[in-house]
């Protein structure tokens, strides 16, 4: 084998690594951006959720409620309450379907996110409010069925006790 056969060969070598290393950078950019996708979506989750909570203050709710022109009775202030905690947990509930969606959250973790959401879901209150939980222009989304599939598994199993 001569020199100029060498040469070529660690030439075809050197280009194979070069597509291996293209391949492997292209992966690590996709992989940061599903990351950074994620991290801004919990980001978003996170600041509506805590404004959610936030608001369901009774000070706060009360003041809501007078603000629209309606004398904020404490039935009134609860339900309100109660609607700002249900969106608060809808919110925080749908990021982690959506983490398990893209392939960042694991079987066993999301399965564990499931079993709890069927016991919480046997909630008379909490049921009512995902049954009424507005749906988008574009339809149901992929949450929404996932929701509407755990409240029809858990309503033989609902049996008004307190959680």
């Amino acid at each position: 084998m001569t020199l100029s056969d060498l040469a070529s060969i660690g030439s075809f070598v050197s280009g194979i690594a070069v597509l291996a290393s293209l391949i492997y950078v292209s992966l690590q950019v996709k992989q940061n951006s599903k990351h950074t996708r994620a991290l801004i979506l919990q980001g978003r989750a996170a600041r509506i959720t805590s404004q959610y909570l936030t608001l369901a203050n009774a000070e706060l709710s009360s003041a809501w409620i007078a603000a629209s022109g309606v004398t904020p009775t404490p039935e009134k202030v609860r339900r309100r309450q109660f609607l700002l905690q249900g969106m608060a947990t809808d919110y925080s509930w749908e990021d982690t379907f959506c983490q398990h969606e893209a392939g960042l959250l694991g079987e066993d973790q999301f399965g564990d996110f499931r079993a709890k959401l069927a016991v919480l879901l046997q909630d008379p209150g909490l049921r009512d409010y995902f049954r009424r939980r507005p749906i988008s222009k574009g339809g149901p989304s992929n949450f929404h069925h996932f929701i509407g599939g755990l409240l029809s598994e858990t309503a033989d199993s609902t049996n008004h006790r307190e959680i």
